[in-house]
C-alpha cells in the first residue's frame, strides 16, 4: 500500500468551458472501492472538475516514507484522525493536526530535517476543489495546509479541514532526481535550495515572474515523470498553484495566484516556489533464470532456462531464444509440444509480461567428446 501524487502538466488548457480563456486547474487524489483517482479541479470560484494532462506517480509505504491522513469516518470537514503509512509512523507524533487547514509533519525522530534532508511532496487527499502545500520550519519539521482552490472574496488566503497526504525524497536517494527551488532577494533569479546528491543533478532558471525552465541533464519529459509540489507559507506563495508542461528536453514550470481568474503568473522574491521528484522510467530488458552456467549432456539431458520481461510492453513483444551452436545444444519449449529446434519463440504482452515463460536447452551427440 502506499499513496498517489499528482502533478498537473499543461500551463492552461482552453476546454471551451471558460469564455475563451485558458482554464487552471490544481491537483489532488482520492482513493474508493475501485482503488485511487486523480482528482483535478479548476481554480475558479466554481472548483469544477477540469479535464487537463496530468502525471501521477504512486510511493509504496515499505520504498518510500510517507503518509496519508484523513478522517476515518470521510467527514466533510473532519478531524484526520485515521492515518496510514511507512512502518513507524505514528499520528500525532510525526503527522499533527495544528488548526483548521493546517498539519504538521515532524520526521526530526528519524533523523530528518526539514531544513537540509530533503524535500517533502505533499498532495491533497480529497475528491473536492482544495490543494495542498508545504513549508520547512526553521525547527526542521514543515508545515502542511489545504488551501481552498479559490479561497473567497473576504479570504483569499482561507484554509480548509481535509485529507493530505506526503511523501519525503532524501537528497540521499540519487536514484532518482529530486529539488526544491525559489527566487532571489532581487526577484529576477532562480535559485536552487535543496538538491539530491553531492551537487545538483539539475538547472533552474527564471524565464519571467513566474516562470521557470527546469532540465536535468540527461533526461527529457519522454524518460520519467515529474512530479511537482507546491511551496507555501511566505507571503507571495502562500496560495499559488503550480503546474509544469514539457518543452523540448526541459520543462517549463509556472507559479500562478489564486483567487482572482485567469490566475496570473506571480514572483516570489525570497521565497522557495516548488519541490520536485523525477523518476526515470524503467529500462526495457529481458531477464532470464538461472544466472549461473546451465550444464547438457550430449546423451540428451538439458536445463530449463526461464524468461521474463522487465516492463510492461504497450503491445506484444516476440522474444527469439536461439542456439549459436546447433551441434551442441538445441531449443525445445517445456511442453514438448514441437521439436528441439535452433530457435524458439516466446510472447509476451501487457499482461503477462512479468511471467516467466520457460525454455528447455537440450544437449546434442555431435559424435566430439565434450
Amino acid at each position: 500500500e502506499g499513496v498517489l501524487m499528482v502533478a498537473v502538466t499543461q500551463n492552461g488548457r482552453d476546454n471551451g468551458e471558460l469564455e475563451n480563456l485558458l482554464g487552471y486547474a490544481a491537483p489532488s487524489f482520492d482513493r474508493g472501492a475501485a482503488g485511487f483517482w486523480a482528482v483535478i479541479q479548476d481554480v475558479t470560484s466554481d472548483r469544477a472538475e477540469y479535464n487537463t494532462d496530468v502525471a501521477v506517480a504512486f510511493f509504496r509505504y515499505s520504498d518510500w516514507l510517507s503518509g496519508w491522513a484523513r478522517n476515518a469516518t470521510a467527514a466533510n470537514g473532519g478531524t484526520n484522525n485515521l492515518f496510514t503509512g511507512s512502518k513507524g509512523l505514528v499520528l500525532g507524533t510525526h503527522f499533527k493536526g495544528i488548526s483548521a487547514g493546517r498539519s504538521r509533519v515532524d520526521l526530526r525522530t528519524l533523523g530528518i530535517n526539514s531544513t537540509n534532508s530533503g524535500v517533502l511532496i505533499v498532495n491533497h487527499a480529497k475528491n473536492e476543489g482544495n490543494f495542498a502545500n508545504s513549508v520547512a520550519n526553521p525547527d526542521g519539521t514543515w508545515e502542511v495546509y489545504v488551501k481552498d482552490n479559490f479561497g473567497s472574496a473576504t479570504n483569499p488566503r482561507a484554509l480548509e479541514q481535509d485529507p493530505a497526504a506526503f511523501v519525503f525524497i532524501s537528497k540521499t536517494n540519487t536514484t532518482v532526481v529530486s529539488g526544491k527551488f525559489g527566487v532571489d532577494d532581487t526577484g529576477t533569479n532562480a535559485v536552487i535550495l535543496i538538491h539530491s546528491g553531492p551537487e545538483p543533478a539539475f538547472s533552474i532558471s527564471q524565464l519571467e515572474p513566474g516562470r521557470f525552465r527546469l532540465a536535468i541533464p540527461g533526461a527529457s519529459p519522454k524518460s520519467g515523470i515529474l512530479i511537482t509540489s507546491m511551496e507555501g507559507g511566505y507571503t507571495n506563495n502562500f496560495d499559488n498553484v503550480i503546474s509544469y508542461e514539457a518543452d523540448g528536453n526541459s520543462w517549463i514550470i509556472e507559479s500562478r495566484d489564486t483567487g482572482v481568474y485567469p490566475p496570473p503568473l506571480e514572483g516570489a522574491s525570497n521565497e522557495p516556489v516548488a519541490s520536485f521528484v523525477f523518476i526515470p522510467a524503467a529500462t526495457p530488458g529481458v531477464s532470464a533464470r538461472p544466472l549461473k552456467t546451465i550444464v547438457t549432456s550430449e546423451q540428451g539431458s538439458g536445463s530449463v532456462v526461464s524468461v521474463a520481461l522487465d516492463v510492461a510492453p504497450s503491445e506484444p513483444v516476440t522474444i527469439s531464444l536461439r542456439t549459436t551452436q546447433p551441434s551442441e545444444a538445441l531449443v525445445v519449449s517445456v511442453d514438448g509440444s514441437a521439436p528441439p529446434s535452433e530457435v524458439v519463440f516466446l510472447i509476451f504482452n501487457p499482461d503477462n509480461w512479468s511471467v516467466p515463460q520457460s525454455i528447455r536447452v537440450v544437449g546434442q551427440d555431435d559424435s566430439v567428446a565434450d
